[in-house]
This record gives C-alpha cells, structure tokens and sequence, in this order.
C-alpha cells in the first residue's frame, strides 16, 4: 500500500475500492475530516474541453436567457445561491465577480440581476455560450492557466462544485490570492448524501470530496 497524506489535514488515509474511471485509480479516504482523494495526477485539460461538455451539457439558449432574466427563480439553484450570499454578507453589493467553473451562464443572469454588475468573468474550458452581454467576459480555459492580469479588481471569487477537482490545491490558492479578491464563495459537493458521493467518486473526475 502506498503511504499518501491527506491534502486537507495531512492525516494518513486508507485505500478503498471506490475506482474513479477518469483517473483510472481507487479513491483513499480520510477518515480525520471525512474526505475522499485520487492521488494519481493526470492531464486532464482534454477531458474538461472535450468529454466533459459532452457527459454535462451547459449550453444555455438566448431564449432561456431573456426567460431566466425575467424569472429568476427558474435557475432555482443560482436563485438560492444567490440568497444565501445575500444572508451572509446583508448589504455589501458587488460590481465585479469571477466564476471559476462557471457552466452555462446561469450565475451571471442572476447574480447581474441583483448587483446590477459591471463586470462578470467566467473561467470554463469548452463551454458555448448561447447568449451575448457585454458585463460578461468568457474564459475558455482551466483557471490555473489563465493570466492573472484577467482578473484585475475581481472583490468576489466562486466556485460551486470546482474545487474538490483541483489537484494542486497550493497552487491553486497562490494563484488565487494573487487576485486580490476579499470575498469567497466554494461550493463542495455533500458527501452524506450517498448518490452525490458514488457520482463523485466513479464517475466524475473528482479529487476531494468533503462536507
């Protein structure tokens, strides 16, 4: 058995039989913080712009746009997304905001609806986007490959259900502080719930799973 650490507590973890069939090798899990992790590192750039639009299709039509912009609650998870963040931080506005993984769009409709933005950047390699506004900027790209200079006054960074796919979590947090940004919003898939936890661990390329 091979001696791996967890990345999130360094504590030591157990293999099991959990075979993730994106990285092709078993899943180990933490039992210190409750977290599963693939520890065999991989190219995966061509999986997210190729494979992975397909298995998930994102693209959002400029219909469902106009109709999403009109009613929000459409794009129920955006919606309560969006609610929660208000719960959080009450008053505070933002004008400009990046989405890391950022789908369809879905976010940015709701989120500009609410803070009335001047600037919405999504970062998400592969994806089509059915709709035009000139507050958003498209990155076809993984983040960690990305120029810095791109995110230039970003106050609030999101993630919903990215993080636990990144394999170098220190260099992702360097680049991630380099931003400059002050507020942050991730997202981690739950793993109590056990159909959220069996998707994650088989079948998507997923790294860390934790609550």
């Amino acid at each position: 058995m091979k001696n791996f650490l967890c990345p999130v507590c360094n504590s030591n973890v157990i293999e099991t039989q959990y075979f993730n069939n994106v990285y092709k090798d078993n899943n180990y899990y933490c039992e210190s913080c409750n977290s599963y992790h693939v520890f065999k590192k991989i190219d995966d750039s061509a999986y997210y712009k190729e494979n992975y639009h397909e298995k998930f299709n994102y693209k959002l039509s400029s219909f469902k746009y106009k109709l999403i912009s009109l009613l929000p609650f459409i794009a129920y998870r955006s919606t309560s997304r969006l609610v929660y963040l208000k719960s959080k931080l009450k008053k505070i506005k933002f004008k400009n905001i990046l989405e890391i993984g950022a789908g369809a769009g879905e976010h940015f409709i709701v989120f500009n609806n609410y803070f009335k933005l001047e600037k919405y950047i999504m970062v998400e390699p592969g994806v089509v986007i059915g709709f035009k506004n000139e507050k958003l900027k498209v990155i076809d790209s993984v983040f960690e490959a990305t120029d810095i200079s791109d995110y230039k006054d970003v106050e609030l960074i999101m993630m919903f259900h990215v993080l636990e796919h990144i394999f170098d979590l220190d260099d992702f947090f360097e680049k991630i502080k380099k931003t400059g940004a002050k507020y942050f919003y991730f997202e981690v898939p739950n793993i109590a719930n056990e159909q959220c936890k069996n998707l994650s661990l088989l079948d998507h390329p997923t790294i860390i799973i934790s609550l």
